[in-house]
């Protein structure tokens, strides 16, 4: 990173500080030094500082010293960052510039030790921020600077030079003071990948534009905290090209911006042709800080296509989830077939980590070789929950069972556009953690009685348009210590759904369906529900099994809009 010089000056802030980052590094620490005095005295404040990786990334960062392979890396010798430390109730605070040095030395433009800082009299300890590079302006009687990032950033001096770090820590009196940067900015990362009329020659020779981007953002220095600034400043962004991966550009972008879908977005020149590619789905972007937004584009000879066309780009597309605001957005460019697993396949191998996605299929093909063992989801109920919402795919899989959509502790919704085919045990959710939602417009066309399985306490959610024609979702539960799956229905149901009753059964009577908070229950509801009369069986207690047709019926509970299971009356 490239130095940069503070004409900073002490000022007053506000009495305590809130909204510290608090992160934590993945990086290996720089060597504690004194800011000034000696180790011995006790009085000189010693650092040490780590660099965080962008979440869902472990690409190269903005350091030239990062592990391309780990992530991992440190400051480079003539580094400066601002140094603002203060107790929490002083109003008087102190500023430093300290400057990377020896290869693991931070040292002060003006030594910093403890004697400088008053006694604690709060107990509530000595606050410190970092912040990389060092600002070249004075903020205002608020705290406020504006931070703006290169808009050619196709150097690596000026892309690290966008790329605002901030740490932010509490520590006791005496204590060693750890800086656990993290990325402040937004990050883009564009793909390109060569497809049918274009050569990996042309592609390693492409450039790429991101039109259109805010380039500023507002820091408050006594709050580490951004916001979007009062003048905001658009321009075009050129990104810089990997070194090592050619096709490959990074750009550092601010957060906090949100980009209308289907707008003009990359701009790539290849060949001497220039294809411009839109936001992608239906949904406006918004990027977020500390985040990277990937973007796979499949150049052809009539432009770009977006989204992911290989197995191997979506199992890293899926590594990291996202948050409920912020999921994971992936497209895919084209048909993908998922290929044979590990050895032990069979055992299954999950394509997502916890957190949220968001898939958009772009109307093509996922499909699973015979033997593949991945799957979307998790298998344990302990894992870490997983939300899953997939658009605009058609699922497919041939094999039998083995499922790929498989839901133990989250949510996985199956909504507009989707359509899956396969059969049995492909689609299941498993477990009072669980939840399976068909959304509107989602297609089930398997007449496999155990294509769909909800059990062991699941809950199956029908939204509306779902089209079950032909296919049986399985319900219930694995043995009489298990708990009964219910299906939740948050509005009208507009289409029969078949299901398989498989039911143990503790009580005179069942839970089948109920409706939410906002919805209640009516008969068209009681009567769109079609369990299969003979394939449903149902175990009591001390009971063999009975099928439905014979010995059972669902009722409409109008007192409690609730549709539940019962022995018909005169039934042994």
């Amino acid at each position: 990173m490239k130095n940069q010089k503070s004409n900073i000056t002490a000022f007053v802030s506000a009495a305590g500080l809130a909204c510290i980052l608090l992160l934590g590094g993945c990086s290996q620490d720089d060597a504690p030094i004194p800011g000034g005095g000696t180790k011995e005295d006790g009085n000189a404040i010693r650092f040490t500082s780590t660099i965080s990786r962008f979440t869902g990334d472990d690409t190269p960062g903005t350091r030239a010293t990062i592990d391309p392979a780990d992530g991992k890396g440190s400051f480079e010798n003539g580094d400066q960052i601002l140094v603002y430390a203060t107790p929490y109730t002083q109003t008087s605070d102190l500023f430093r510039t300290a400057t990377f040095i020896n290869g693991a030395s931070w040292e002060c433009d003006t030594p910093l030790l403890w004697s400088d800082l008053p006694e604690d009299e709060s107990g509530y300890g000595y606050t410190f921020i970092g912040y990389y590079p060092v600002p070249t302006t004075t903020p205002d009687a608020d705290g406020y600077i504006v931070f703006t990032v290169e808009s050619d950033q196709s150097t690596q001096e000026a892309y690290a030079a966008s790329d605002l770090l901030i740490s932010g820590t509490t520590v006791e009196r005496g204590k060693d003071v750890t800086f656990g940067f993290v990325h402040s900015m937004a990050r883009i990362l564009v793909t390109l990948t060569a497809g049918e009329g274009v050569t990996q020659e042309a592609v390693n020779t492409a450039t790429v534009r991101i039109k259109n981007m805010r380039i500023n953002s507002q820091v408050n220095l006594w709050y580490s905290s951004l916001s979007a600034p009062p003048d905001p400043v658009n321009d075009d962004i050129t990104p810089l090209p990997s070194a090592t991966s050619p096709g490959t550009f990074y750009a550092i972008v601010p957060p906090l911006q949100t980009l209308a879908a289907g707008r003009d977005w990359i701009e790539v020149t290849v060949d001497g042709q220039t294809f411009t590619y839109q936001v992608p789905g239906s949904d406006n972007l918004t990027l977020f800080q500390g985040q990277t937004t990937r973007l796979n584009l499949t150049l052809t000879g009539s432009g770009a296509t977006a989204g992911i066309t290989t197995a191997e780009e979506l199992l890293a597309a899926m590594k990291t989830g996202g948050t409920s605001d912020n999921p994971t957005k992936i497209t895919l460019g084209g048909d993908i077939t998922m290929p044979k697993g590990p050895d032990d396949w069979w055992i299954g191998t999950p394509m997502t980590g916890g957190g949220y996605y968001k898939i958009d299929g772009g109307g093509h093909t996922l499909s699973w070789v015979t033997e593949s063992g991945y799957y979307l989801g998790n298998n344990q109920a302990g894992a870490d929950a997983t939300y899953i919402e997939i658009t605009n795919t058609k699922l497919v899989y041939e094999d039998s069972g083995l499922a790929t959509v498989y839901i133990n502790n989250g949510k996985i919704t199956l909504g507009e556009g989707v359509t899956a085919d396969g059969r049995k045990f492909m689609i299941l959710a498993n477990g009072e953690k669980a939840t399976l939602e068909l959304g509107d417009g989602c297609v089930l066309s398997s007449s496999d009685e155990y294509f769909v399985e909800v059990v062991n306490g699941a809950t199956l959610v029908l939204n509306g348009e779902t089209t079950t024609t032909g296919t049986n979702i399985r319900l219930g539960n694995e043995g009489p210590t298990f708990p009964v799956s219910v299906v939740s229905i948050p509005k009208a149901l507009t289409k029969d759904v078949l299901f398989v009753l498989a039911f143990y059964m503790n009580a005179s009577e069942t839970l089948i369906a109920e409706g939410t908070t906002d919805y209640k229950l009516t008969q068209a509801d009681f009567d769109y529900l079609k369990p299969h009369p003979t394939k449903s069986v149902i175990r009591q207690t001390g009971e063999g099994a009975l099928e439905f047709e014979d010995n059972f019926e669902l009722y409409l509970d109008a007192e409690n809009n609730q549709i539940k299971l019962r022995k018909k009356t005169g039934t042994p």
